[in-house]
């Protein structure tokens, strides 16, 4: 069965995936070159890995690594080969997430979901004294402090920009995540209306040094070096520790920041960007994590878009609590 139609970006994120799965695959197995393999030998060596494996990693190497097969058997002409891919296709679909981790022993199980502002401030400080000393520096700083304002994906920096609609100061964010209905349209409205100047001026600056740097690399190079620097420096300001803040911790935090606020499910999807009212009660860091109040909203248009999904608790009528 073909999957559905992916955006270019993530259809790229899955070819570079699956790469990475090939050539692991052929090096610890002896073979030449990563396309010298078997694709069935490929899926075989994920499968054997997957003790090691945390369950949403395992969903997304399954993913890639099917796409890149499906791309192959849509290119060649072979029909040996395309019987190959698909029976090597036909083994990744039946291969359950049964086995896999709960939770990763890597890179994963090392971020930390929640960004708190004695640990930002922390971090900041540090980054100022590296002011001068290190490029990236005054950038992630900028980053973080913008983020932590607007709760946007990493990814979404790329397409924001502000406005004025109705008098009122706006941010203007394409949706990440817009495909499939996974998002809340293609974009989303952010009023700046109860933004302090502070706050605008970390957006308008964070929004001038991403359009100083289209000139020097791509988006997706400058987030990738923020994040390895980042990843170094976290380890560098605080320490060892088990869980270590990430750029995508603040959007975490201001999830967490906008439930405590008081705002409603379909209100805290409409700011984040999201579909359904359930993601950022599922998905993201709950209302005791907040520690401070959001100052942007969502226009009222978009929250009426978001889908009631959630389900709120009922208490049971006394005599009834044993029943399940």
């Amino acid at each position: 069965m073909t999957m559905p139609n992916r955006i270019p970006k993530t259809k790229e994120n899955y070819a570079i995936k699956a790469l990475q799965i090939r050539s692991r695959a052929a090096r610890e197995l002896g073979y030449f070159s990563p396309f010298s393999m078997p694709p069935i030998a490929i899926v075989d060596h994920l499968i054997g890995r997957k003790a090691t494996i945390a369950k949403n990693t395992w969903k997304q190497y399954k993913n890639a690594l099917r796409s890149h097969f499906e791309d192959l058997a849509n290119e060649t002409k072979e029909s040996v080969a395309v019987e190959e891919l698909q029976a090597a296709i036909a083994a990744l679909d039946a291969e359950p997430q049964t086995g896999s981790l709960k939770h990763g022993t890597r890179t994963s199980a090392t971020k930390q979901k929640h960004f708190k502002r004695t640990d930002l401030e922390k971090f900041v400080d540090y980054l100022d004294g590296k002011l001068g000393r290190h490029k990236f520096a005054n950038v992630l700083r900028t980053w973080l402090l913008a983020a932590r304002l607007t709760g946007l994906r990493p990814s979404e920096w790329e397409h924001a920009g502000l406005t004025n609609i109705d008098s009122r100061p706006c941010l203007l964010v394409r949706n990440g995540k817009a495909t499939n209905g996974r998002a809340n349209g293609e974009s989303r409205t952010l009023d700046l209306s109860k933004a302090t100047t502070s706050d605008m001026e970390a957006l308008r600056e964070m929004l001038a040094m991403l359009e100083g740097y289209q000139r020097e690399m791509s988006f997706e190079r400058l987030q990738f070096l923020l994040t390895k620097y980042m990843n170094r420096a976290t380890r560098a300001c605080f320490g060892r520790r088990k869980k270590y803040p990430t750029l995508y911790s603040l959007r975490h935090q201001f999830a967490a920041d906008a439930k405590m606020t008081g705002h409603t499910k379909a209100e805290v999807a409409a700011i984040l960007g999201q579909a359904t009212d359930e993601t950022a009660g599922t998905h993201y860091a709950r209302a005791v994590s907040g520690e401070s109040s959001i100052r942007v909203a969502p226009v009222a248009s978009e929250v009426q878009r978001v889908r009631a999904k959630a389900r709120t608790f009922s208490p049971k009528p006394k005599g009834q609590a044993g029943n399940r």
